[in-house]
């Protein structure tokens, strides 16, 4: 029985008593398991990320809220309630 051989050498590796049960430690593999695929190929940069990358752009997150001084309070940047600049409300 396949079963019983497996668990008969099971017990034949060394192992140590643990709080769950017996730790048996394996031995190392000795064959190592193929990729189904092979493994992928660095994408080439788009123009733009060859451009950005040459002339050193970086991107940059803004932050969605922003301090309001006139009414020292923080605002969203966009929408309703938002902070209105002085120069853009005349």
């Amino acid at each position: 029985n396949s079963v019983q051989y497996l668990v008969a050498r099971f017990f034949a590796l060394p192992s140590e008593p643990t709080e769950g049960g017996r730790l048996v430690h394996l031995p190392p593999a000795v064959t190592a398991l193929p990729r189904e695929k092979p493994i992928p190929k660095p994408k080439p940069l788009t123009r733009w990320e060859k451009f950005a990358k040459e002339k050193g752009i970086l991107k940059k997150k803004k932050d969605l809220m922003v301090y309001d001084d006139q009414s020292k309070e923080w605002k969203p940047r966009f929408g309703y309630k938002r902070k209105v600049n002085e120069a853009d409300a005349l």
